[in-house]
């Protein structure tokens, strides 16, 4: 890590104000009714407490958030890469990203782009306020235009709201989270637009995103990459998680006996990253080391949003087995625990299963969240430069809001220790570098684990060297299975023909929240794991990498009931027709069934992926990609990656797209490839389809365009073709997959690959 930059709650807008506020106990989390005042009558009813249990569909009974306000534009940081009036246009997102790429930024960076540098940010069509705003705004489009009333008043009703519901001038298609970080990374670092990505595995998304990059480092993909991740959700989000009381209204106390709930919260974390070697030889100031990671998925487990101690420690023992590295020498834990009673309890269990006493002492327990709240998919590299800082400081920062520990956690004989006062962080044993290890567990059991350690020089050049030189290990990788579905006729599929895969059936409530990705994608998954022998899936660590763009459908007409008292107050206030807003009412009840428990993991994006590792109980590692029409060749090189740094053993790849848009223009289908190693394929007598060459292309083959096929499949651009190639290899020698600055991929029949 070779430089970092951040935007927190609390007036944390850099590392050192961030760590200055972490030592002092000072907390960014307020409740936003204070802040708006209309933000009560359009969000909040019910109670849920010690004595009260009252949830109101659609509604949240607090907005207790750690929130970034005053977001100052700073002409010294942003220098002349953009002006007061371009950032004041910029969303609330975009603006915190813009601070910390500039905090992060190396002098090495250029203007004027590097097709050595990369972006990788954790993020979620479902973190911004903006995003939600304008999908509600056209979905009121939407109605109006098809509501039986008169011409004129319907202009009116539209003319009134353009001057008071949020949202309502602008677009989301401009609005797309990969769009506005991209635009961001270009603006601050000189980042191509296609060189920059997004993550999405829910609350450990940043972390994946520093996984992806150090891999490309490893791989010499990139030789500068700026990984982190951002969140600024609007109320939608405490809405969607009230359903499952899962939200605190009092404080977030992490460990504690008083814990009841989360409170989520704004934030953007930025790291650069290289490798350590390169670091080294440039001169780089050298933050910490990332010395490991590990990655899995849960799988099976009562419900899809119920943590598994079992699938968490599978994730940190596997760090500790990838490095050689021994977790008696970690010092300090920095939890995920988000102050969910079962939350942070099964956290507990699966650290006290990896991670034995240190020899003669205590390993030092803690959580950030109790001051800045759950930063969702920046949670991850918020407490990464909470470590780094602590290192800096060498000071092990008390944990506030911490008085007796819950019950379930029983530090009694467990090596743990919660801190109640700041300590010196003493030196390491046997001259290995102060060490430190963090966890980041997601919805839908995407679990993370990483081990950062301080820079010693000596030791650490003697590392290097160890490596210099070896370049990451480039194991063949085959195809060994691809599957797509598409519909019949039209632009979408039948909805009452979605289903969930053969003997894998859930709850009639659980069903009828789901979105349509989330049964297209297991239907994919359903038809590639029926052509395997179902021994060898389960005795393999089968992961999931997908391409999915923007929100899902199910998210956005969610939150056309979450946003229905909001239309209500303008409409009164700026005197429109409440005749046209009744209509409009009951077509949004009548169509869109209320929130309830089992909706927000039922809409969340990177839940398509999830519900794969979940529904055929599988370990490896699940995530989500947007790249926007480049997010099936973004997710097919994540897939290849996971394989070749033996993150999992099988990987699917592939790319889909469910919903046709407010317009009705968008495409919907699925492909899934599943991906191995040639040698794991000849051990375990998997067809082989195809091998996976990256050298140059063979003269005269066919070359078929991933992202500038038919883009109304948007983040599932290139979806029908690359099925289609795959079945071209009974007919022709080899077809070429090709795609914008990326190098060629061949995929050879299968005679040709078996050695």
């Amino acid at each position: 890590i070779v430089g970092m930059g951040c935007v927190f709650p609390g007036g944390a807008d850099n590392p050192d104000q961030y760590w200055k506020n972490i030592s002092a106990g000072i907390s960014g989390i307020v409740d936003l009714t204070e802040l708006d005042a209309n933000a009560s009558e359009d969000f909040v009813a019910g109670k849920v407490d010690r004595v009260s249990q009252e949830v109101v569909p659609d509604k949240t009974y607090t907005l207790l958030n750690g929130s970034v306000r005053d977001i100052a534009f700073d002409g010294d940081l942003l220098g002349s890469r953009y002006s007061n009036r371009d950032f004041e246009l910029l969303t609330k997102g975009q603006k915190i990203l813009a601070l910390a790429m500039a905090q992060a930024r190396r002098p090495d960076t250029s203007d004027a782009g590097n097709s050595r540098l990369q972006c990788i940010l954790g993020s979620t069509a479902d973190g911004s306020a903006e995003l939600d705003e304008a999908h509600f705004a056209a979905s009121v489009k939407e109605l109006l235009e098809g509501l039986d009333a008169p011409a004129q008043p319907k202009r009116a009703f539209a003319q009134l709201l353009s001057n008071g519901l949020p949202g309502w001038n602008r677009d989301p298609e401009d609005l797309k989270p990969q769009k506005l970080c991209a635009a961001v990374a270009h603006k601050m670092l000189g980042v191509a637009p296609d060189r920059t990505y997004l993550v999405d595995s829910a609350c450990s998304s940043s972390l994946y995103s520093l996984a992806l990059g150090a891999r490309a480092l490893r791989t010499g993909e990139a030789d500068l990459v700026y990984a982190g991740g951002v969140f600024a959700p609007g109320p939608a989000n405490n809405n969607l998680f009230a359903q499952f009381r899962g939200l605190t209204a009092a404080e977030s106390k992490p460990f504690d006996a008083k814990a009841d709930g989360v409170v989520f919260g704004d934030g953007a974390g930025v790291l650069a990253l290289k490798r350590l070697s390169t670091a080294i030889k440039d001169g780089d100031p050298i933050v910490a080391v990332i010395r490991s990671d590990g990655f899995s998925s849960d799988g099976k487990s009562p419900s899809i949003n119920v943590p598994q101690s079992s699938g968490q420690a599978m994730a940190i023992r596997s760090a500790y087995e990838r490095a050689a590295l021994d977790p008696k020498s970690v010092q300090f834990v920095e939890a995920h625990a988000t102050a969910t009673p079962v939350g942070d309890a099964v956290e507990f269990k699966a650290l006290r299963e990896v991670m034995p006493p240190p020899d003669g002492g205590h390993r030092l327990l803690g959580s950030v969240k109790s001051l800045i709240g759950h930063t969702g998919w920046a949670s991850g590299v918020a407490s990464v430069i909470k470590i780094c800082k602590a290192i800096e400081h060498r000071k092990i920062p008390k944990q506030f809001g911490f008085d007796s520990p819950n019950p379930q956690i029983e530090l009694e004989g467990s090596g743990f220790l919660i801190p109640e006062a700041e300590v010196d962080w003493p030196e390491n044993a046997d001259g290995l570098p102060r060490r430190a290890c963090l966890n980041g567990f997601g919805f839908g059991g995407t679990n993370a684990h990483f081990v950062i350690e301080e820079y010693l020089a000596p030791y650490h050049k003697a590392l290097a060297a160890r490596f210099r030189g070896k370049p990451a290990a480039s194991l063949e990788v085959v195809l060994v299975a691809a599957e797509g579905l598409f519909p019949d006729g039209g632009r979408s599929f039948e909805r009452g023909k979605l289903r969930m895969p053969k003997k894998r059936l859930v709850l009639p409530d659980v069903a009828e929240h789901m979105d349509a990705s989330q049964y297209l994608a297991m239907m994919a998954a359903e038809k590639i794991a029926d052509g395997f022998p179902p021994e060898v899936l389960k005795g393999l660590k089968v992961g999931v990498a997908l391409g999915l763009e923007s929100k899902t459908e199910r998210g956005v007409r969610a939150n056309e009931r979450i946003f229905l008292d909001r239309l209500s107050r303008v409409v009164r206030a700026t005197g429109a027709s409440p005749e046209i807003l009744d209509g409009i009412r009951k077509a949004i009840t009548g169509k869109v069934i209320p929130s309830g428990p089992y909706t927000l993991p039922g809409l969340m994006p990177n839940i398509a992926a999830s519900r794969i590792t979940h529904t055929f109980n599988w370990h490896g590692p699940n995530i989500v990609l947007d790249r926007g029409t480049g997010s099936l060749v973004q997710a097919l090189d994540a897939a290849i990656n996971f394989v070749r740094a033996g993150d999992c053993e099988i990987a699917l790849a592939g790319a889909l797209h469910a919903w046709v848009g407010h317009n009705n223009a968008a495409r919907e289908g699925v492909t899934l490839l599943a991906v191995t190693a040639a040698e794991t394929a000849e051990k375990h007598k998997l067809p082989v389809l195809a091998k996976l060459q990256f050298e140059e292309p063979a003269a005269g083959a066919p070359r078929i365009p991933l992202d500038s096929g038919d883009t109304s499949y948007c983040g599932a651009t290139g979806a029908p073709e690359l099925l289609e190639s795959v079945r071209e290899l009974s007919r022709k020698p080899a077809v070429v997959l090709t795609w914008k600055d990326r190098k060629s991929t061949r995929l050879n029949s299968s005679h040709i690959t078996i050695s």
